[in-house]
């Protein structure tokens, strides 16, 4: 009983305000509700060009087979200390992304939990191992005067104090058509 009568008067509080007459009332000017970042869109990329994800799978495959090979296996049991260097591009296609490339390759020599992945200006752990690559390109003449153009993922693999090679191995960057409006990826 008591609630209804609170909704009763509230209502009747509420409910009873007077309105002015529109007229009356100046019009009160319509301010524009922009986004509080503008953000640039990016532009699809064209049916040709590579993407990040297409190195980001490369350089997956890529470890996969370092580890595979055994080069990074420690015989003494513990994990080696690995630097990653710098990944060149020395293609005259410039938008492949070497820092992502960086950076996606310490991400897959970590989630292999095989080695010790620091940064390269640790002062605190001296590294055993360096990780570093190259982007390569090449034509490929294929029949009827047509050319391919194949994109390379080189990594190679040296030890820090001596500087000898223990493992390198080219990849080749395959490019693989997104889902585009109903349509499968290739």
């Amino acid at each position: 009983m008591k609630k209804l009568s609170v909704v009763l008067l509230s209502a009747a509080l509420f409910g009873c305000a007077s309105v002015p007459d529109a007229d009356k009332v100046p019009p009160q000017p319509v301010e524009e509700v922009k986004p509080a970042v503008e953000q640039p869109a990016k532009p699809a990329p064209k049916k040709d060009e590579y993407t990040a994800s297409d190195v980001r799978r490369t350089i997956n495959t890529a470890v996969y087979n370092m580890f595979r090979s055994g080069t990074l296996d420690n015989p003494m049991g513990d994990k080696y200390v690995v630097i990653v260097g710098r990944v060149v591009n020395i293609t005259p296609k410039t938008d492949f992304d070497t820092a992502q490339a960086v950076q996606d390759l310490k991400r897959a020599l970590a989630a292999g939990r095989k080695v010790r992945v620091v940064s390269a200006k640790s002062k605190t752990v001296d590294p055993q191992i360096v990780v570093a690559g190259r982007i390569t390109h090449r034509i490929a003449h294929l029949s009827g005067r047509k050319q391919r153009h194949e994109y390379y993922l080189h990594l190679y693999v040296t030890e820090a104090k001596t500087g000898s090679a223990l493992w390198d191995a080219p990849f080749p960057i395959v490019h693989r058509e997104t889902a585009v409006k109903g349509k499968t990826s290739k």
